[in-house]
């Protein structure tokens, strides 16, 4: 029964993998009983599920057959999965409730800030937190290379990571500016709901366009 599994689950600190449906969820709606519980990752079966729609967890798809209207709606490739393969597929989400940090380093703070002030005045992305005093050793033209620089940690959508690529890279001083994305596999309801909130969508026009 919902009313004993989902305490337990609350309750629990070991990684949670839901299949098919997560539970107390509808299979069509989601968290219809507001249990307010997501689990870790989630596997559906055959299909993703009409409910795991709003899931910002690790989601993969099992089950050997998907059918076309699937693959198209959801973006999934499934041509090299053959008989006595790997059955169980990693899903990336672009659903409205994705999110991602990017990281991208910077010379100095003013152009830290420079470049974080574009981003969230322009609601590309909800925060930037500039982290001062970041040593790197990398690889530069065939030789060691060390410098001091900052790290800015970036929260945006999922959707709106490459109007961040393009913005940092009109503001980089650097050639080649580091600009490395992590999804977002969960978070607390409340700050995933005000990053959403924080965040302009883009519209179907934008997306058409690209």
């Amino acid at each position: 029964p919902y009313d004993t599994i989902v305490p337990f689950l609350h309750s629990t600190s070991a990684p949670v993998m839901a299949v098919d449906i997560p539970s107390g969820w509808s299979v069509d709606s989601g968290d219809v009983n507001d249990t307010k519980y997501s689990p870790d990752s989630l596997i559906s079966l055959t299909a993703p599920k009409t409910g795991s729609k709003g899931f910002t967890g690790r989601h993969w798809l099992g089950g050997r057959f998907v059918p076309k209207r699937f693959e198209a709606e959801f973006g999934i490739k499934t041509e090299d999965i053959y008989e006595g393969a790997e059955m169980v597929r990693e899903l990336t989400t672009t659903s409205d409730d994705a999110y991602s940090v990017v990281y991208v380093t910077a010379p100095n703070g003013d152009s830290a800030q420079s470049i974080a002030s574009e981003l969230v005045s322009t609601k590309t992305v909800a925060c930037v937190n500039i982290i001062p005093a970041v040593k790197s050793v990398y690889a530069w033209k065939g030789k060691v290379e060390t410098d001091d620089e900052v790290l800015m940690m970036i929260k945006t959508r999922q959707e709106r990571v490459k109007d961040v690529e393009k913005i940092v890279k009109k503001l980089h001083e650097y050639e080649t500016p580091e600009v490395l994305v992590v999804g977002v596999e969960g978070g607390s309801e409340e700050y995933l709901k005000w990053l959403g909130e924080s965040v302009e969508k883009k519209t179907k026009k934008d997306k058409d366009e690209e």
